[in-house]
């Protein structure tokens, strides 16, 4: 495969990415007053937490996005319970996915080390190997490989010790990452492709799917000759 069907390839998978998620950042303003009228009436911090956590999916990616999630954070603090729990470990990985697509990686790294404070149960693995992903993939970006690379193998461990399929994902993502960052394009495309396989394997997270997939073709991109990508 050339570099310009390469290309083309990864241009396809993205705006393909784009079409199965863009419905979900369109902020739907009559909902949005809806759920601020519900959430004035609360009488509860249970009831105020689901409203809060649907406030700011309604606003995903924007700012108010990030002002609900630290509100959801303090009024977690004040609980104890496991529902306080898990949105607690929501607000923290959805402020670190925040605060790193807009590139402030000391704050991701901050907010990161906050994890400590969730009771580390089932229901809340998938936020703590998200969390960590960007905690690692900030020091990446700040140009701490050997760093990240620790934290990817110890993060491994975590996932086989947790039998977390979706944690495993999360590290093979992290390690292509690392792998890509450094050159070492091969096993970039392995680390990429072995969490490509549980995915497809689940038959669920298109999106996550075609991700990987892309950062599999950009490889590819990179060096056309480093694999055969039509196994794929």
């Amino acid at each position: 495969m050339t570099r310009t069907l390469l290309k083309l390839a990864r241009v396809a998978l993205l705006a393909a990415m784009a079409l199965l998620s863009v419905s979900a950042y369109a902020v739907d303003s009559t909902l949005e007053t809806r759920t601020k009228e519900s959430l004035q009436k609360a009488e509860n911090d249970r009831e105020k937490m689901r409203l809060i956590g649907k406030l700011s999916d309604i606003n995903f990616g924007l700012p108010a996005e990030l002002i609900y999630m630290k509100q959801l954070y303090s009024l977690t603090s004040r609980n104890k319970d496991n529902y306080s729990n898990t949105y607690k470990a929501m607000a923290i990985s959805h402020i670190c996915r925040y605060y790193f697509n807009i590139n402030k990686l000391d704050s991701v790294i901050a907010w990161a080390q906050k994890f400590d404070e969730v009771q580390l149960k089932p229901e809340v693995y998938s936020r703590y190997f998200d969390t960590k992903y960007y905690q690692s993939s900030a020091h990446l970006e700040k140009g701490n490989t050997e760093k990240a690379l620790g934290a990817a193998l110890d993060l491994q461990k975590d996932a086989q010790r947790l039998h977390s399929e979706d944690g495993e994902v999360t590290c093979y993502e992290l390690l292509g990452d690392v792998f890509m960052k450094t050159k070492v394009l091969t096993q970039a495309i392995d680390a990429y492709s072995c969490g490509y396989n549980i995915l497809k394997k689940q038959s669920r997270r298109p999106t996550y799917r075609f991700q990987l997939l892309t950062q599999i073709l950009e490889c590819y991109t990179e060096n056309p000759q480093c694999c055969d990508a039509g196994i794929y």
